[in-house]
């Protein structure tokens, strides 16, 4: 159910498929190659879902998380400045990391749904939520050789979709001290 949701979510922009096209994470009907129409897929965490404008309905955000709202949505922002000639899905779950754990991206249904999308190119932009002291422990220093080899354990399980897609790595907005405790940590 949760793929099922995270599927119809991403694609919701797209035609729908012939009968007989089911995507294999989650039995929901597949969408068919468009022809002369290259498929980018937006994954990443909070970032990258924005406000959910690019939800069915009113998204899956509940109704009271009104500070999401006019927050943008750059995969949105991303279909309209290159047109028809593409189709973009957005693949985003709000907390996620690149490094294995509970928060892991690769741990959700979005991430499960890439595949669903038949993506031409990936656009991949997971960090933010990496660079949380309470990721990685406020004793530690952040875990940099961790994260990248987290981060290239993603691109090359991306990489190897069977669409064969390019990949744009993304880098995240700069983080900010937004406490006393996180302005300690980082000097």
């Amino acid at each position: 159910d949760e793929r099922r949701r995270a599927c119809a979510s991403a694609l919701a922009s797209a035609s729908p498929a012939p009968p007989g096209h089911r995507c294999p994470s989650c039995a929901q009907e597949q969408f068919p190659p468009s022809p002369g129409r290259q498929r980018v897929a937006c994954v990443g965490d909070s970032i990258t879902r924005g406000d959910a404008s690019h939800e069915p309905g009113r998204g899956t955000h509940p109704p009271f998380k009104r500070q999401l709202q006019g927050r943008g949505n750059w995969p949105a922002m991303l279909q309209a400045a290159l047109g028809e000639a593409f189709v973009v899905g957005s693949f985003s779950h709000g907390g996620r990391t690149a490094a294995d754990g509970p928060a892991a991206l690769r741990r959700t249904a979005e991430w499960r749904s890439v595949s669903c999308f038949r993506p031409d190119v990936v656009a991949l932009m997971v960090g933010s939520n990496d660079a949380k002291p309470e990721t990685w422990g406020p004793a530690m220093a952040f875990p940099r050789d961790g994260y990248v080899e987290a981060l290239l354990s993603l691109a090359r399980e991306l990489l190897s979709l069977p669409s064969r897609p390019r990949l744009l790595l993304l880098v995240p907005p700069p983080a900010h001290a937004v406490d006393a405790a996180e302005a300690a940590l980082l000097g």
